[in-house]
């Protein structure tokens, strides 16, 4: 196969150059969106959209949305667009009211959509869609009724107990407490002892089997944090990678 520019490092950018060419006109296509709905939006700039910082890793999901929001200060309503695909925030109480309470079920997507066979655990009531999360929802709703939930509380109780006590005790002793690490384990102890009926002890020994396998679970890295964001900003797009 004969080279194009004479080397194959001249043919590998033009090709490179041609697709970041063809990502730029198909992006300035596909954001005129709100503008064409006459509804007030956000800017984007190529190729994130308004989630650049998301996406960079440079701000966490709140501070980024926080951001966009605050954008919108003054409009009851307004857009932003997640790469090239549109997306909408609502501010006026009474519009988020109506979509809460009485309109819900025309809106019980979250808008973060994730592959369950690419990430089964997230296959949950926050990313769930459609019929989906209509069934699960329909399953959940009986454990969280008023005489369960009552049954908890003890529960709660004695784990919140247990985690004043351990707070007082590193405190007397002077010792520096890792908050992230104590509250993942006493939110681990409740999660065990109302899920599954399993007393874990993981406030008192960090090293707990349950805890353990908590930690492989959530253990993230930058690449892993890069694909969970474009699974659940962009889903069609885990495909290629």
């Amino acid at each position: 196969m004969g080279l194009l520019f004479g080397t194959a490092l001249l043919d590998v950018g033009a090709l490179v150059a041609c697709l970041i060419a063809a990502l730029y006109v198909y992006f300035k296509m596909s954001i005129s969106y709100w503008k064409e709905r006459n509804a007030p939006f956000i800017n984007p700039t190529f190729p994130f959209g308004n989630i650049r910082d998301l996406m960079l890793l440079s701000k966490p999901i709140g501070h980024s949305f926080a951001e966009i929001y605050r954008k919108l200060d003054g409009e009851k309503y307004g857009g932003f667009y997640t790469f090239a695909k549109p997306g909408f925030i609502f501010r006026d109480p009474e519009i988020i009211k109506s979509v809460l309470v009485k309109d819900f079920s025309s809106f019980q997507d979250r808008g973060f959509f994730i592959d369950e066979e690419f990430e089964p655990l997230l296959g949950h009531l926050f990313f769930l869609r459609g019929d989906k999360w209509r069934n699960l929802r329909a399953k959940l709703t009986p454990t969280f009724t008023s005489g369960k939930m009552k049954m908890m509380f003890q529960t709660l109780v004695d784990c919140g107990h247990e985690l004043g006590t351990i707070l007082e005790e590193t405190a007397n002793k002077g010792e520096i407490i890792e908050i992230k690490d104590i509250f993942a384990r006493f939110t681990t102890d409740i999660i065990s002892s109302c899920a599954f009926g399993i007393q874990c002890h993981c406030l008192e020994n960090p090293e707990a089997e349950f805890r353990q396998w908590g930690r492989k679970i959530f253990k993230s890295s930058a690449l892993s944090m890069i694909i969970l964001s474009l699974s659940a900003l962009a889903p069609s797009s885990v495909a290629f990678l």
